[in-house]
């Protein structure tokens, strides 16, 4: 089966804002990392939105982290620590703006659970400082909280992610993480306004390839 990801560079230096995603606030992909995550952590996103970003980090665990490529850095926090502060502070927005994390309906036990489990201790931190913080800065009373039923639907989004990448990449994401990182490479970085940059991949043959075509010749 083949997959081909096209992105339109936002601006010279501002990364590329992905064709195959939807919604008002996309984050341009920075380099061959960022482009990798996009490609194969958010090509099991089906939701759009917060639900979609938990799906996103899902696949994180079924590929780097399992491959152990997340690590705590400079934090000192462990991977399961360090990955659950940055959803946490990331979806911490749902409480001051107008976003919601939709049931994800019922989810079975999986074999990535524990690592969740230590994800979501991590995370129920991160979201309460983050959205304090952002809480007093606009002026929005009250205070943030993490709940048990919050904590039941990121887990149910994060199962649903990491089953969704691991029926695609088998046990590969990481290396197909890797290839795309490598095959975009310094590509993306020299792009210009309005360049388009095309990530095509094989999950039968593992064959990754990238190009980039100059603004002039985008319709």
């Amino acid at each position: 089966m083949r997959r081909t990801f096209t992105w339109k560079s936002t601006d010279a230096g501002d990364g590329f804002v992905p064709d195959f995603m939807t919604g008002d606030n996309l984050n341009p992909a920075f380099g061959g990392s960022g482009v990798a995550h996009d490609v194969v952590e958010h090509a099991v996103d089906t939701q759009g939105g917060y639900a979609g970003e938990c799906m996103a980090f899902g696949a994180i665990v079924a590929g780097r982290f399992a491959a152990g490529m997340i690590n705590g850095g400079w934090s000192g926090k462990s991977p399961e620590q360090s990955l659950g502060s940055e959803l946490g502070a990331l979806m911490a927005d749902h409480l001051w703006e107008d976003n919601y994390l939709p049931d994800p309906g019922r989810t079975c036990a999986c074999d990535a659970d524990e690592t969740f489990s230590y994800m979501l201790d991590a995370f129920g931190g991160s979201f309460i400082n983050e959205a304090r913080g952002r809480g007093d800065f606009f002026g929005v009373g009250g205070e943030p909280a993490f709940t048990g039923e919050d904590r039941r639907r990121v887990l149910g989004w994060l199962r649903r992610g990491y089953r969704a990448a691991r029926r695609l990449y088998g046990a590969n994401a990481a290396d197909f993480y890797q290839d795309v990182s490598r095959a975009v490479g310094t590509k993306a970085n020299h792009a210009e306004y309005g360049d388009r940059l095309t990530v095509r991949i094989d999950l039968k043959t593992g064959v990754v390839r990238a190009s980039v075509e100059e603004a002039w010749k985008v319709e």
